[in-house]
Formats: structure tokens, C-alpha cells, sequence
């Protein structure tokens, strides 16, 4: 199993539980261009829910159109 398999299961994971926040640390390190549009959708689908999400990532192109509010720490 890749990273990227390992990584999109563990996401699942913590989606099923419908928690009130999501915690991504670097949620796209491991995935290919077509999941990271994935993630996108998943982020955008979880922010229409009402929840909150923090992400900490060091490519920010690969979350920044999601209209999150993206704060940047220099």
C-alpha cells in the first residue's frame, strides 16, 4: 500500500467519526495531483457541514482555493 493509499485510509478514518474539528498535519505529502483535487473536495465538503478544520501544510496551493480561511505563520 502507498503512502498516499495509507494516508487517503487514515483521512476515512477520522471522517467516519464526524468529529466537530479536523486536524490535517501536511495532508497532502504523500498524494498524487487527482487526490489532492480529492482532498479539495473533501475540505470544501466538510467546511459546508459547519466544521473546522486546521491544516498544516507546506504546499499551500494544493488547499489555498478551498476558500478556507488560511491564516500564514513566517
Amino acid at each position: 500500500m502507498s503512502g498516499g493509499q495509507k494516508q487517503t485510509i487514515a483521512f476515512a478514518s477520522v471522517y467516519a467519526l464526524n468529529p466537530d474539528i479536523f486536524v490535517l498535519d501536511e495532508p497532502s505529502s504523500n498524494l498524487d495531483p487527482e487526490a489532492i483535487e480529492e482532498l479539495r473536495r473533501l475540505c470544501l465538503l466538510i467546511k459546508e457541514m459547519g466544521k473546522t478544520i486546521i491544516v498544516s501544510e507546506h504546499r499551500l496551493y494544493s488547499v489555498s482555493y478551498t476558500h478556507l480561511t488560511l491564516p500564514t505563520i513566517r
